[in-house]
């Protein structure tokens, strides 16, 4: 019988939340209370939003009309689950949670009708959510096109923007994402494969906003030993999915992540000890506060250091400001490049460096944006700009900074051409 025609009954009706109470489970503590400051850092910042919003209608609100005051809504978390064990642990210990702090829980499932049998394993997890005690559970189909990137990355940017709708339409403050400690471990090492620098390090960060939705990632530092555990103390039945390698597929078919599950982790922990998932979580964890004081740096020269001309778009700075560290340079590159609507890459980082970095003047370089827009690099002979020293005299920046402003006589030109055509 094909899983699509599979009887719904003939998935086990886990322990209701309301009724069940945990046997003593170190995994379920730990998760629930990973959960727990995950859901009160995103509840601050909402009252934060929530009062600002109300100030402002309150400033705004015509005299004769005065501002009522409502109570707010009980808050309500989605959880994105695929019917693995790591999603349906989260669910578990986010109604948990939920019911502590008085917050709703929401559960969905996109079903990307890549696999044989999807439809019905969506049906069953909705069906595990709903016996769990969630709120509601949705079921979203998306369709995927592999050309856009690939089959994972296209199937991942679909269901990032279908999670984000669905959170939007039922005003949810947040949608709790179920990556684990062994994820995190398995996205470093992805990193080092496939980037360098500092971001090759940096794994997933705990929270993001995509689509204007709240992402949170409560488990980062629960591993997927745990979460097995978790399902097993309430009794919910998981699925494997093939391709994550936990199954009798060939490791040689795998996508490239599960081939460093299945073969190049166990070698690691062969030559270097069980810990090595823990190691590269926490190696992730430190570049995260190194990436996040170095964007702060960015910032301050982005701010002191690049104007934009009278009159135009086009931008200029010094053309020191991004040679006189390789890091700093490179970032604020990447920077300008996206504010140039231009797809960033190393290679194209590399290019701009270099046209920076010669002694010659009235070089060029010309990048295409997203629209097959020119976007002009230049070097230009320029005066000393006054405005800038001052600026750079009057506030804190670094100390690279300041020396660029005051010996820059050639600057870097962005230009943007509004007609499309080719380089």
């Amino acid at each position: 019988m094909d899983c699509d025609e599979a009887p719904a009954s003939s998935v086990r009706r886990p322990h209701l939340i309301a009724d069940f109470r945990p046997r003593k489970s170190q995994a379920v503590r730990l998760a629930r209370e990973a959960v727990l400051a995950s859901l009160r850092a995103q509840e601050t910042l909402t009252q934060h939003s929530q009062h600002a919003q109300s100030v402002k209608h309150v400033e705004t609100a015509p005299s004769s009309h005065p501002a009522q005051h409502t109570e707010p809504a009980q808050p309500l978390v989605l959880v994105a689950v695929s019917g693995g064990r790591d999603s349906l642990a989260l669910l578990a210990v986010t109604i948990l949670a939920g019911r502590e702090l008085n917050w709703r829980v929401a559960a969905v499932c996109v079903d990307h009708h890549m696999q044989p049998g999807s439809t019905q394993v969506a049906r069953n997890t909705r069906q595990v959510a709903l016996g769990l005690g969630c709120e509601h559970a949705e079921i979203i189909s998306i369709s995927v096109d592999p050309r856009r990137g690939g089959p994972e990355a296209a199937a991942r940017a679909a269901r990032y923007r279908a999670i984000a709708a669905h959170a939007k339409r039922i005003q949810a403050s947040a949608v709790l994402l179920a990556h684990t400690l062994d994820d995190q471990a398995e996205t470093v090492l992805l990193g080092l494969l496939r980037s360098a620098g500092p971001d090759a390090l940096v794994g997933m960060p705990p929270a993001f906003i995509r689509h204007d939705v709240a992402f949170l990632r409560p488990l980062l530092h629960i591993t997927r030993a745990q979460t097995t555990a978790i399902c097993e103390a309430f009794g919910v039945q998981w699925w494997d999915d093939p391709t994550n390698g936990d199954s009798a597929l060939s490791t040689s078919d795998l996508p490239l992540r599960s081939q460093i599950r299945q073969r190049l982790i166990p070698l690691m922990k062969e030559l270097g000890g069980e810990g090595v998932s823990e190691h590269l979580a926490s190696v992730a964890h430190h570049e995260q506060a190194l990436r996040t004081s170095l964007e702060r740096r960015v910032d301050e020269l982005e701010r002191t250091c690049v104007k934009r001309l009278e009159g135009t778009d086009n931008l200029e700075l010094p053309a020191s400001v991004l040679t006189d560290d390789e890091v700093l340079g490179s970032r604020l590159v990447m920077r300008l490049l996206k504010r140039a609507n231009v797809e960033p890459n190393r290679e194209k980082v590399r290019q701009v460096l270099n046209l920076a970095s010669r002694p010659t003047l009235n070089t060029e370089l010309r990048l295409l944006d997203r629209r097959g827009r020119v976007v002009s690099f230049k070097r230009v002979k320029t005066q000393e700009s006054k405005s800038l020293r001052t600026s750079a005299s009057a506030t804190t920046v670094p100390a690279a900074a300041t020396a660029s402003a005051a010996r820059a006589i050639t600057d870097l030109r962005i230009e943007f051409h509004r007609n499309p055509t080719f380089c």
